[in-house]
């Protein structure tokens, strides 16, 4: 008698791992080159075995089979949005424009729609306690423009160019402290920059 296959796995399966993997980044258990491998990996996994493997060394971060319940409460997600990979913090444009800027926590998890609009996020007086923030770019024909202080790094190769434009002009690697902005996705007919300020971003507004 054949076994039978391992049952699929979704997006919700993947953002919990890609969650725990974060977390032991932020905890020094695994660095950044190897956080990327294994998020890439998780990414692409098919089976929850797939998923398992990729957090079966990283002690208390107990593989995500390990106390699967079928039935029972949602789990508790927190107050804001973006602590948790399922429920990102969204920041949506549709015709016209969307800011951040000034002093504003950045989450771990942030998912920009452009549609036919921009949006620009300006972190230069903006604090995170996230080591890596994970960006979902939603394909759209709109701009994305992200605006970092020195020290603050930006990984792009997850992002799919379509027929649009990505572009980082930051370094791939923080510094000590600083964070990296994970970004993936896809740009459709639009365009995303990671950039540090230019003059003209230094001018006050009226």
């Amino acid at each position: 008698m054949s076994q039978s296959p391992e049952p699929r796995i979704g997006h919700a399966e993947r953002d919990r791992t890609v969650e725990r993997l974060r977390d032991a980044a932020g905890l020094g258990r695994i660095d950044l080159d190897e956080l990327d491998e294994r998020v890439e990996a998780a990414l692409a996994a098919r089976t929850q075995s797939d998923l398992d493997v990729l957090v079966a060394d990283l002690g208390p971060v107990r593989p995500g089979s390990s106390g699967i319940v079928v039935r029972g409460p949602a789990p508790t997600l927190p107050a804001a949005s973006g602590y948790a990979a399922a429920d990102p913090m969204l920041l949506s444009a549709g015709s016209g424009s969307t800011r951040k800027r000034g002093r504003w926590v950045v989450p771990g998890f942030l998912r920009l729609s452009a549609s036919l609009g921009s949006i620009k996020l300006d972190c230069r007086a903006a604090t995170t306690e996230f080591p890596v923030v994970d960006v979902e770019v939603v394909p759209s024909a709109g701009s994305v423009v992200i605006i970092v202080p020195e020290g603050w790094a930006a990984d792009i190769d997850r992002v799919g160019r379509g027929i649009g434009s990505v572009k980082s002009t930051v370094a791939e690697q923080p510094s000590t402290g600083s964070p990296l902005l994970v970004l993936r996705g896809s740009v459709g007919l639009g365009s995303v920059t990671v950039r540090h300020q230019r003059w003209y971003d230094r001018k006050p507004r009226g």
